[in-house]
């Protein structure tokens, strides 16, 4: 469950998204799979995914950039 929802939130990281986006998007229905880890695991477990994302990317920005 975690590699799914951090998938999802590494997806959406990419496009831009920020954090309060990111966990708006885990806590609606339209998105199914991010819904789901979030009415498992709750809001504690979503702030952790979305940050290990955020900071995920942020690390290759630098990589790269």
């Amino acid at each position: 469950l975690r590699d799914m929802a951090l998938c999802f939130a590494e997806e959406f990281v990419r496009e831009g998204w920020n954090e309060e986006k990111l966990f708006a998007m885990f806590k609606n229905p339209f998105y199914a799979g991010p819904y789901l880890a979030w009415k498992q695991k709750g809001d504690a477990f979503v702030k952790s995914v979305i940050v290990e994302a955020l900071n995920m990317w942020r690390k290759r920005e630098y990589s790269h950039g």
